[in-house]
């Protein structure tokens, strides 16, 4: 798409930084001013690298308002903060009986929207479960399919059928780690009434994208990533739940109650809620690997 690049001559002083930062060459700088190249205008990305760089306000670009450009303010933390930040997040389960308000869940979106993405504007969607109710429907229907999905993994015709629907990888995960949480909680809350899905969370966020989109799973692990930033940052705990999505995506039925239309994928899920316990020490974590590919 040909997009319309409007640059104020009287304020673009050619210093080139928008230039610079273009990664698809749309720019040039032409008799002491900025420019779009003929026949380029139409790889723009869209990112808004020119406009967020040009000192001077001098270039808008249509498609994008520079309402959504507000000035920086520089960050007054050292790194060795932000690791210490880092260091204090925990995967946190269990929540005081206090619900998470609407604005501290706006704020959440509203990082999480500050995330990288494969191509703008956004893919990502979020899907924000906060009243009681609701999230004791799902927590109910997540018992009852997972149920149906034990039933069915203990008959060895059935069992082969999901291993020819769903290949190796997915099997190897159901029978290592999916189907042993799934007994186990549906177990709990036969006994004792426990939520081993939801953890009884206040809140929770699902973040989905329509699965035609480019790096759909790759923009919303990133978006649920700052998310959980956010949440950190404003006190409350939360943690990533990947047992969600999968059951919402391929349950006959479950898409509708939630408004998802048939091409939107849920990729992750976030509990969030008020920490009923405060943690005095870091859990030191290392990754698989790290090397040079020379010494």
């Amino acid at each position: 798409m040909t997009r319309a690049y409007r640059i104020d001559a009287k304020l673009c002083r050619g210093d080139g930084l928008c230039v610079a930062v273009c990664p698809k060459r749309v720019l040039e700088i032409a008799e002491g001013k900025a420019r779009a190249v003929e026949g380029r205008v139409r790889h723009c990305l869209l990112c808004g690298q020119c406009m967020a760089v040009c000192v001077h306000d001098a270039i808008e670009v249509e498609g994008l308002s520079r309402a959504d450009f507000p000035p920086l303010r520089r960050h007054a933390f050292a790194p060795e903060d932000f690791e210490t930040f880092l260091a204090e997040r925990r995967s946190v389960r269990t929540f005081k009986d206090q619900p998470v308000s609407r604005e501290l869940l706006e704020r959440i979106a509203r990082a999480a929207a500050f995330a990288p993405m494969g191509f703008p504007p956004h893919s990502t969607s979020i899907l924000i479960f906060d009243r009681r109710e609701d999230l004791d429907r799902l927590a109910a229907e997540l018992r009852r399919g997972y149920g149906k999905l034990l039933d069915m993994y203990r008959n060895p015709f059935l069992r082969l059928i999901i291993r020819l629907k769903r290949g190796a990888e997915t099997m190897h995960a159901m029978r290592t780690h999916v189907l042993q949480i799934v007994e186990e909680d549906n177990e709990r809350f036969r006994e004792r009434g426990e939520d081993g899905y939801l953890y009884g969370a206040p809140a929770l966020l699902l973040f989905h994208a329509n699965r035609w989109s480019v790096a759909y799973q790759e923009n919303a692990m990133l978006v649920a990533a700052y998310a959980m930033l956010e949440a950190q940052a404003l006190g409350l705990g939360s943690t990533v739940l990947s047992i969600v999505p999968p059951l919402i995506n391929n349950m006959p039925g479950m898409r509708e109650p939630y408004g998802l239309g048939q091409d939107d994928v849920v990729v992750l899920g976030l509990i969030v809620g008020h920490p009923k316990y405060k943690y005095h020490r870091a859990i030191e974590r290392k990754l698989a690997g790290v090397r040079y590919l020379r010494p």
